[in-house]
C-alpha cells in the first residue's frame, strides 16, 4: 500500500491565508516570490514504477514561497523564507533564515522525501513474478544553526540535527529450505548536537567543536498471518516474530588550528577522538513445519554490545618559495579500535579490530610561463590490521600489513577568463589489499575544458577515466564518463545542452568448490549508457516566457533501459505583480527486454501567484 503523505497538506490552506495576508506587508517592505496552484497527475502502466521514480499525486501545492523582508526595527535585520512544493508531495522543503549583523545568525531546514520500491522481476522464459522486497517510508530531516558573534574575534555555535524514517516494508527470509514473506515497519531516528567555538588571533586561529548523537532502530519483522512459503510443500509457518531493537551514543571531540605565521606559510593541523557505544537486544518466537515435515518452535533471546574508538589527526603545509614555486606537505594518521559480542540463544560470537594507518604525502607546484601551471607529488601510506573473532568454543586471529605508494600530477592552463584547460592523474598501488574485491591498482585520469565567448556562448567538456583491478582475484573494474555542455546567455534568452556518455565494465572470475570440481564461476557487468539534457527560457517581453526541458537516458548491457522526460511551460504577469502559469510534462519508462514495469506519466501544473 502507498504510504500516505498528509503531513503538509492540512497546512495548505493555513498557510495560504498566510500567504495572503502577508502580502501587503510584503510589497511595503520585502521582495519575493510566492506561487500556489494545482497539480494533475495520470499514470498509464505500472503506478509502482512511477512511484519509485517520481512519486507524485495530484492535489493542491504551494509550488514556491521565496520571502526576504529588511524590517526597519526589530529583532531582526533580514528574515527570509523559503518553501517549495509544500502540499503532501514527495519531496518538500522549508527554509527560514532570520539575522541580525554583528550579533546572530540564524538558521532552520526542513527537508522531507518519500521512497517507494514495489518492483516486478522477470525469469528468462520472460515470465514475471513480483520481488517480495518492498519500501514505502517517509524521511525528514531538521536542521537548526544558531552563530553568535560574541566579538569581532570570537564566534560561538550551536547546532542541532534531526533524521527519521518510518513507514513500512516486506523482507523474505529462507527457513527450513523455504522462502517466506515478513513485515518489517521502518521506524529509525537520529539527533545530533553540535557545539562550536572559534577565536581568531592576528596569525592563528582556533576552532573547538563537540558533537553528540543518539541513533534508535526499531528492528521488528514479523508474520502477518500462518504461510506455506514461496514453495508450498512440507515447510510451514504458524507464527514468527522476531524483534532486534537498537541503539547507539556517540560523541566527537574535534580541534582545528589554522596559522598563518609568514605570508607564504600556510599551516593546518586537526584532531578528532570518537566513541561509540552501541546495544543490542534480540528475540526470535516461531512455531512451523520443518521440509521433512517435523514440527518446530523457537524461543531465541539475546543481546549484544559494540564499543568504538577512532582517532584522527591531519596536518597540512603550504609554503610559496617565490611567485613561481609552491611547496605542498601533509601527514595523516587513523586508528580505529573496535570489540563487539553477540550472544543469541546458545551462539555466542565477538569479534575485536585494530586498525592503524599513517600516510604521508608531498608535492610542489610551478607556475610557467604563458599562463601554464604544473603540479605532482607523492604519496605513501602504512597500514596495519590486527582481527580476531570467536565463534562459539572456536577462536581466530589474522594480522595483515600493507603500504600502499602513489603519484598524482596536474597541468593547467588558464590564459584569461575566457579559457582554461586542465589535466589530471593519479594513481595508487596496494601490497596487500586485504580483501578480494578492494583494489590493488588505482589509476583516475580526468581532461576538462571551458570556453567562454563575448556573446554569451559558452562550451564545457571533460573526459574522466577510472581503473581498478585487483591481482589477487582478477576483480576489475572500468570506468569512463565523458561529457560536454553547451550554454548560451542574454537579457531574454538562457539555453544549456548536454550530452555524458558512461560505460563501464565490472568483471571477476570466481572458484566454485563443488566435491572434487573446482569451476570458474565468471561474474561479467556491463552498461553503456547515455544521458542528454537540455533547457530553454526565453522572455519575448517583459510579461511573457515560454520554454522547457527535456532529459533522456537510454542504457545498454546488462539491463537494458531507456527513460523519455520532456516538459514545456508558459508563464505569464498580468500586472507588475500578479503572475500565472502552466506547464505540461510527459515521462516516458521503457525496461526493453521485459515491459512489466513499463509506464508513461502525464503531468500537468497549473499556477497563479504574487512577485515583488
Amino acid at each position: 500500500m502507498k504510504h500516505t503523505r498528509n503531513p503538509y497538506r492540512s497546512l495548505l490552506a493555513g498557510l495560504s491565508l498566510v500567504v495572503c495576508a502577508a502580502t501587503p506587508a510584503l510589497a511595503q517592505e520585502g521582495e519575493g516570490v510566492i506561487l500556489l496552484g494545482y497539480r494533475s497527475v495520470d499514470v498509464d502502466g505500472s503506478q509502482a514504477e512511477f512511484d519509485e521514480d517520481i512519486n507524485q499525486d495530484d492535489g493542491p501545492v504551494l509550488f514556491r514561497l521565496d520571502i526576504s523582508v529588511d524590517p526597519e526595527s526589530g529583532l531582526a535585520d533580514h528574515l527570509e523564507l523559503d518553501a517549495t512544493d509544500l502540499g503532501g508531495q514527495s519531496f518538500e522543503s522549508l527554509h527560514f533564515g532570520a539575522r541580525s549583523y554583528g550579533v546572530y545568525e540564524f538558521t532552520f531546514d526542513r527537508r522531507e522525501s518519500d521512497y517507494s520500491y514495489h518492483d516486478t522481476l522477470g525469469a528468462a522464459d520472460g515470465t514475471a513474478h513480483p520481488d517480495y522486497h518492498t519500501f514505502d517510508f517517509r524521511r525528514v530531516r531538521d536542521v537548526a544553526r544558531l552563530e553568535l558573534d560574541l566579538a569581532p574575534t570570537a564566534t560561538l555555535t550551536f547546532g542541532f540535527d534531526r533524521f527519521s524514517k518510518s513507514g513500512e516494508s516486506t523482507t523474505t527470509l529462507d527457513i527450513s529450505r523455504d522462502e517466506f514473506e515478513f513485515h518489517r515497519p521502518v521506524d529509525e531516528e537520529m539527533e545530533s548536537f553540535d557545539v562550536g567555538f572559534s577565536y581568531a588571533w592576528d596569525k592563528v586561529t582556533l576552532v573547538l567543536e563537540e558533537r553528540i548523537s543518539d541513533y534508535q532502530n526499531m528492528v521488528e519483522v514479523f508474520l502477518p498471518g500462518a504461510s506455506e512459503g514461496e514453495a508450498p510443500g512440507p515447510a510451514t509457518l504458524d507464527f514468527f516474530f522476531l524483534d532486534q531493537p537498537y541503539d547507539y551514543s556517540s560523541q566527537r571531540h574535534t580541534a582545528r588550528v589554522l596559522a598563518r605565521p609568514h605570508e607564504k606559510l600556510d599551516l593546518r593541523f586537526s584532531a578528532s577522538l570518537e566513541s561509540l557505544d552501541l546495544d543490542l537486544e534480540a528475540s526470535e518466537h516461531s512455531q512451523g513445519t520443518t521440509f521433512s515435515g517435523s514440527p518446530f518452535t523457537t524461543d531465541l533471546g539475546g543481546e549484544g554490545q559494540i564499543d568504538r574508538d577512532i582517532e584522527l589527526y591531519d596536518f597540512e603545509l603550504t609554503y610559496l618559495v617565490n611567485e613561481r614555486l609552491g611547496v605542498v606537505a601533509g601527514a595523516r594518521h587513523k586508528a580505529l579500535d573496535q570489540r563487539g559480542g553477540l550472544a543469541f540463544g546458545t551462539d555466542f560470537n565477538a569479534s575485536n579490530w585494530e586498525l592503524e594507518s599513517t600516510g604521508y604525502e608531498a608535492g610542489v607546484r610551478f607556475r610557467l610561463p604563458r599562463d601554464f601551471s604544473l603540479g605532482g607529488g607523492l604519496a605513501f601510506e602504512t597500514r596495519d590490521i590486527a582481527f580476531h573473532w570467536e565463534q562459539g568454543s572456536e577462536g581466530h586471529g589474522e594480522d595483515g600489513s600493507t603500504d600502499s605508494s602513489g603519484y598524482w600530477l596536474d597541468l593547467a592552463w588558464r590564459p584569461d577568463r575566457s579559457l582554461e584547460l586542465i589535466a589530471k592523474i593519479d594513481t595508487n598501488s596496494f601490497d596487500d589489499p586485504f580483501t578480494l574485491t578492494s583494489p590493488t591498482d588505482r589509476s583516475r585520469y580526468r581532461l576538462q575544458g571551458r570556453y567562454r565567448w563575448e556573446n554569451g556562448l559558452s562550451l564545457q567538456a571533460s573526459v574522466l577515466r577510472s581503473d581498478f583491478e585487483n591481482d589477487d582475484s582478477g576483480w576489475t573494474s572500468d570506468t569512463l564518463r565523458s561529457t560536454v555542455r553547451l550554454g548560451y546567455t542574454r537579457p531574454d534568452l538562457v539555453a544549456s545542452f548536454g550530452y555524458s556518455n558512461v560505460e563501464m565494465d565490472r568483471e571477476i572470475a570466481h572458484v566454485v568448490a563443488g566435491g572434487a570440481l573446482r569451476p570458474f564461476f565468471d561474474i561479467d557487468y556491463g552498461s553503456d549508457s547515455d544521458f542528454f539534457d537540455g533547457r530553454v527560457r526565453w522572455s519575448p517581453t517583459e510579461r511573457l516566457a515560454v520554454g522547457g526541458n527535456v532529459y533522456f537516458y537510454d542504457n545498454a548491457g546488462s539491463f537494458a533501459l531507456q527513460r523519455e522526460d520532456l516538459r514545456a511551460f508558459v508563464e505569464c504577469a498580468f500586472t507588475d505583480h500578479y503572475v500565472g502559469g502552466i506547464s505540461y510534462r510527459r515521462v516516458d519508462y521503457d525496461e526493453g527486454l521485459f515491459d512489466f514495469d513499463d509506464y508513461s506519466a502525464d503531468i500537468v501544473e497549473l499556477t497563479v501567484g504574487y512577485r515583488h
